[in-house]
């Protein structure tokens, strides 16, 4: 016997004839001038067009709907005729009437918003009743709607490029460079720059760029960053030109924008570009804004900046006080930024073995250690060891006493004290101990024993190999995240994550396996095949993994993936192999294992909770409300529920493992 069709959901779609219905409200709202009615019905409309229902017939109730003062009406209106009329040419002839009528209404905003949806209508055969009403618009009495053109002159330029060129459009839009509306010049220097793009772009002339200077402070950080790039391709007349340039700008590098400060930096240093003797106190000048900038930006910003920096550093003799700037870099700075300032060249000063000496006060004490040289007057009062202790050290040298009471890291850790290196001193600067990490030790038995000569019939070259990238990756990658998350208690980011899962790490500790060939750049290079990795193979990784010594990131990394993967791998349905697998392979996603009967006897007990499923029977719910992925509750079948318009990918147990009943019967359990 035939099944009689599920009920459809609630809501207006289970209604018949929603589009009639639709257009006795638009109709009945009219007719009652009921402007809140009215309002709601046009959002009824929009709401149905936006899920992909075809609205279109109401379409001539639509235009006649756009006859109000409502801005709110108005734009919902304007967005229902441009997305049918593009797609419509017949209606598309009703949308331009509509528009075109209100790009003279008496209201600016709604003339500027009548453009701008009229503009949005990228027809190549609508360029001629865009034209006169855009041209219109450039020499309209209000600012948004003169802005509102200038951005309709270049979506026209990209329909049709000749009809701005050889009409009035163009020199209209030039004659907007001195408009007496920021936000309009602001546009139209944009707008000039895309529809001259062939030509090299707008070439200013001295007036143009005379005016815009005297009036640079009116404008938003935007508009100003467009009249730097602006000023770059003007060529200066004179020194004295040059100069009265200088001296307007400069008041703009007091701003906390950093795409002003660095555009005015790039600006002076171009103009000075002749006049190496102007340069140096140029950057000079340029020195305090950029070190404000670095230490008050994020991480992100300050390593723009010290490229910035970097570049500077290479147009003349590097006496930018580099010890300050590298003071300031180890103590605010992310590692990317302080590899960055190293890269840089950036020479720390060269100090005499005379001049610290001098140095040898307890409100002026510096120490020499490994031949750099540290100002400790400062940190002699918090010194874990005392003050006194290390003021007997003062303007000496203190190399041999402190490696036998300290460990390499503790320098790196202190970066910020160091003043310079000594002038005599002998060899390279002492390495970081993130260097030290990745290189294999000569202690007896710090290594395993093949790789201090010994014979091994277990372990060859490729595992050698294979230890020497990983020491990379966790001495030196992950060290500086490492000792940032243990002493915040973070998680590692997901960047590290992905890094990992490109090496094949994550594939690695899983043992070996097909799951090996996933990585597409092999495992951590090729240093070894996926068909020769044995278990000898992952105790090197998980070996090397340990070297960090912040467990707490270890575990961040991989230990779910470690705990919850290789049930995938062993059990996993094909699909949930090819699916499933890969990304967690690849660090793009993780994977957590449920445990029930934590309360027996798991480390997890106080951790308790129950999922209940909702009134729907579709979701299930854990603790104070949280909902997970929704089950059906068949014998291990995989979901067809939708989340976010995708499948669910997950297969569920649920009935399997809980028998019929399951936990639809149990009441829910507030975590402890």
């Amino acid at each position: 016997m035939a099944q009689p069709p599920p009920p459809r959901p609630s809501g207006y779609f289970e209604k018949k004839g929603e589009v009639h219905e639709l257009r006795q409200l638009l109709r009945g709202a009219s007719a009652e001038r009921d402007q809140q009615k009215k309002r709601d019905a046009i959002k009824k409309v929009i709401a149905y067009m936006t899920l992909g229902i075809d609205v279109s017939p109401l379409f001539s109730e639509m235009v006649m709907a756009s006859a109000t003062t409502d801005l709110v009406q108005k734009k919902m209106v304007y967005l229902y005729l441009v997305n049918y009329a593009e797609s419509n040419s017949d209606l598309a002839i009703l949308a331009i009437n509509t528009l075109q009528k209100d790009c003279r209404d008496d209201d600016p905003m709604i003339r500027g918003l009548a453009l701008r949806s009229l503009c949005s209508l990228s027809l190549a055969n609508m360029v001629e009743y865009l034209q006169p009403a855009v041209q219109r618009a450039l020499e309209d009495v209000n600012g948004y709607v003169r802005k509102t053109a200038v951005i309709g002159v270049v979506k026209i330029f990209y329909i049709n490029p000749s009809v701005v060129t050889e009409t009035e459009l163009l020199p209209s839009l030039k004659r907007l460079v001195n408009d007496n509306d920021a936000h309009v010049v602001s546009n139209t220097i944009s707008a000039l720059e895309e529809v001259l793009a062939s030509e090299g772009g707008y070439m200013p002339s001295e007036e143009v760029i005379t005016a815009l200077l005297n009036r640079i402070m009116h404008f938003s950080e935007w508009g100003q960053c467009a009249i730097l790039r602006l000023l770059t391709k003007y060529s200066v007349a004179n020194e004295g030109e040059m100069f009265d340039i200088m001296n307007i700008l400069d008041d703009l590098l007091k701003q906390s924008s950093s795409a002003v400060v660095l555009s005015v930096t790039k600006i002076f240093v171009d103009l000075t570009s002749n006049r190496p003797d102007i340069q140096q106190d140029v950057l000079q000048r340029l020195k305090g804004p950029l070190l404000t900038l670095m230490a008050a930006a994020s991480t992100e910003l300050a390593y723009t900046v010290l490229v910035h920096i970097h570049a500077l550093l290479g147009r003349g003799p590097r006496t930018v006080e580099a010890q300050h700037l590298v003071r300031k870099c180890n103590s605010s700075c992310a590692p990317r930024s302080r590899s960055a300032l190293a890269s840089s060249g950036v020479a720390m000063a060269s100090i005499t073995r005379e001049e610290v000496q001098k140095h040898n006060k307890a409100d002026d004490a510096w120490i020499i250690v490994d031949g750099d040289v540290y100002d400790v007057t400062k940190f002699a009062g918090v010194h874990p060891g005392g003050t006194q202790i290390l003021l007997e050290y003062a303007g000496k040298d203190a190399t041999e006493d402190f490696y036998a009471l300290h460990r390499l890291e503790v320098l790196d850790k202190y970066q910020r004290l160091k003043k310079g290196r000594l002038a005599d001193a002998k060899g390279p600067p002492p390495k970081k101990a993130a260097e030290v990490m990745q290189e294999f030790s000569k202690v007896p038995f710090a290594e395993p024993t093949y790789l201090q000569g010994f014979k091994s019939p277990y372990f060859n070259e490729t595992h050698i190999k294979l230890r020497q990238e990983a020491r990379k990756f966790f001495c030196g990658e992950t060290l500086e995240e490492a000792l940032e998350c243990e002493a915040k208690s973070t998680a590692p980011s997901k960047d590290m994550r992905k890094r990992m899962g490109e090496l094949g790490l994550i594939a690695m500790v899983q043992g070996p396996g097909a799951h090996l060939k996933i990585p597409p750049k092999g495992l951590c290079g090729g240093v070894v095949k996926p068909e020769d990795f044995t278990y000898f193979h992952e105790m090197v990784v998980q070996e090397e993994r340990c070297r960090t010594m912040c467990p707490g990131y270890e575990d961040g990394l991989d230990g779910a993936v470690s705990i919850g993967l290789p049930v995938l791998l062993k059990y996993g349905s094909e699909w949930m192999k090819n699916e499933v697998v890969p990304p967690i392979i690849m660090g793009e996603q993780t994977v957590v294992l449920s445990i029930t009967e934590a309360f027996a006897g798991s480390d997890v007990a106080g951790l308790r909770t129950t999922a209940v499923l909702d009134a729907s029977g579709e979701r299930l719910g854990v603790g104070r409300g949280r909902t997970n992925e929704a089950a059906e509750r068949g014998e291990g079948r995989r979901t067809n529920q939708r989340r976010s318009g995708r499948r669910n990918r997950w297969n569920r147990w649920t009935a399997r493992r809980f028998g019929p009943h399951g936990w639809k019967e149990r009441e829910p359990v507030e975590p402890f």
